[in-house]
């Protein structure tokens, strides 16, 4: 890959996808970064902006190689750190991707902070101010939730009172959705103080909007359901997922034991996905995992297909052995929908690629 110097276009060019190499799947100077006893990983867009920190002493610096952050790239920085400061450039590209970046660092429970950089990308900082004027911002750096409000707040003129409306009916959106009541509270009394609003209003405001969101979500929930596939009884990818999710109520150790594989993108129905969020969500909690609660948990337009999943009478080994077997059964599932894909594309060297796999799948491994 290369960044470009001067004049216009993309300021960062990646060679082209391959089985050998796929930028999605990357992290720049991971192999470096991964080691440090630094507790957080810096990223940033790109390599020149991860050599200068790792020339200024920032060595768990890595980058997206200059393409916006992926969900596996995500999940590969949870293998290692939990936290996330994140110095892309302060341009309006920038603070765009730090949103995006924000949304799927939350579905991986990654703790996010924004440094802020005043319209330079880390290389140009540093050059200009050094590494202690670097770490300065660095400990300066926002919250996720800190660094959406202020970037809301910019785009209002808080003088003028309906544009200060305005900015608290959308910062009553955001504060809506978080599920730390302490933080919510924290901010409500920073925004009351700010726009010379009462707690109290705001908080109505915050409320309201909540129980819009609960009626958007199980009206989300309703749809996805509705216009997922009906699982025929012959299909033997739904029949497995459905295996695997009692199995994993029935015994917490198959989850522990393959969960890096059991994440929410391996199950294929919409309802499938749902159950093992619920699941995941139990156990980062420390929460009991209990077949009942699970049911319990969803909408009574969902509860009773939940629990004929749940509670379906189907014929596997209830062990590791049978978990690590129907975790096959639906790779190998998924691998012979995309043989038939690259089949009518007459897509060979995909094709080639998924044979192997089909037949390394088939041979024992998981």
């Amino acid at each position: 890959g290369g960044r470009i110097l001067e004049g216009e276009g993309p300021k960062y060019l990646n060679s082209a996808d391959s089985p050998i190499f796929n930028k999605s799947y990357n992290l720049y100077a991971l192999n470096i970064a991964k080691n440090t006893t630094d507790p957080s990983f810096i990223l940033v867009e790109g390599y020149l902006d991860v050599i200068s920190l790792h020339q200024h002493g920032f060595k768990n610096a890595v980058a997206t190689l200059g393409t916006s952050l992926t969900q596996q790239q995500a999940k590969l920085i949870s293998r290692y750190k939990k936290e996330v400061y994140i110095a892309y450039d302060s341009d309006d590209a920038g603070i765009k991707a730090a949103n995006r970046a924000l949304g799927i660092f939350e579905n991986e429970d990654i703790k996010v902070k924004i440094i802020h950089l005043d319209k330079k990308d880390p290389d140009e900082f540093l050059k200009k101010h050094g590494r202690l004027s670097f770490q300065k911002e660095k400990e300066r750096a926002l919250s996720g939730l800190e660094y959406t409000i202020h970037e809301l707040k910019k785009k209002y003129n808080l003088e003028n009172l309906d544009e200060k409306i305005e900015f608290l009916n959308k910062a009553s959106e955001i504060l809506a959705k978080v599920s730390n009541k302490i933080e919510q509270e924290a901010y409500i009394k920073r925004l009351s103080a700010e726009c010379g609003i009462s707690e109290e209003s705001i908080y109505a405001e915050i409320k309201k909007r909540s129980k819009r969101e609960e009626k958007k979500e199980l009206k989300r929930e309703v749809n996805a359901i509705l216009n997922s596939s009906k699982p025929g009884e012959k299909d033997r990818q739904i029949k497995a997922e459905r295996a695997l999710l009692s199995l994993i109520l029935s015994d917490i150790n198959v989850y522990t034991n393959f969960k890096d594989i059991l994440t929410e993108d391996f199950f294929d129905h919409e309802l499938h996905k749902m159950i093992i969020k619920k699941i995941i969500k139990s156990y980062k909690d420390g929460e009991i995992i209990d077949t009942a609660l699970i049911i319990n948990s969803f909408s009574p337009e969902l509860s009773g297909q939940v629990a004929q999943i749940l509670g379906s009478d189907l014929n596997f080994e209830k062990t590791l052995k049978g978990a690590e077997d129907l975790i096959r059964t639906v790779k190998l599932e998924k691998v012979q929908k995309q043989i038939d894909k690259a089949l009518i594309e007459n897509d060979m060297v995909t094709l080639q690629k998924l044979l192997t796999l089909q037949k390394q799948l088939k041979g024992g491994t998981c």
